[in-house]
């Protein structure tokens, strides 16, 4: 038996995503945004928490990236990611299949200090 929401128009369901992504990020509750904030406010919040976790993974990408990335390309990603390039990230920046072994170690190291993360 299918779940009425899982049929339900996606755009019925604006308000609760824009709510659950406010409360998400804030920890304000769902009636303080309902009462609080006004739908075009709501607008530009959703749209600067998007950018701001965009601008999250794309240093992520660059901390996972970096251990095999060339010196050269380490340094165009970084020019990129932080601005001092104009261009666009593309898929021109070209990943290394050789693994840096020792950066690859250390990394385990560095995550297996920490309770919450589990390293083989």
């Amino acid at each position: 038996m299918e779940n009425s929401q899982d049929t339900a128009n996606p755009n019925e369901n604006w308000i609760e995503e824009i709510v659950d992504t406010i409360a998400s990020e804030y920890g304000w509750t769902k009636d303080y945004i309902l009462e609080r904030v006004y739908p075009d406010e709501s607008l530009l919040y959703v749209g600067a928490i998007d950018k701001r976790r965009k601008n999250d993974y794309l240093m992520r990408l660059a901390i996972v990236t970096n251990p095999v990335l060339q010196p050269n390309d380490q340094k165009s990603l970084w020019n990129m990611l932080s601005g001092k390039d104009s261009r666009q990230l593309s898929a021109k920046v070209v990943v290394n299949d050789k693994i840096d072994r020792k950066g690859f170690a250390k990394l385990k190291q560095q995550l297996s200090k920490h309770s919450r993360i589990g390293v083989k």
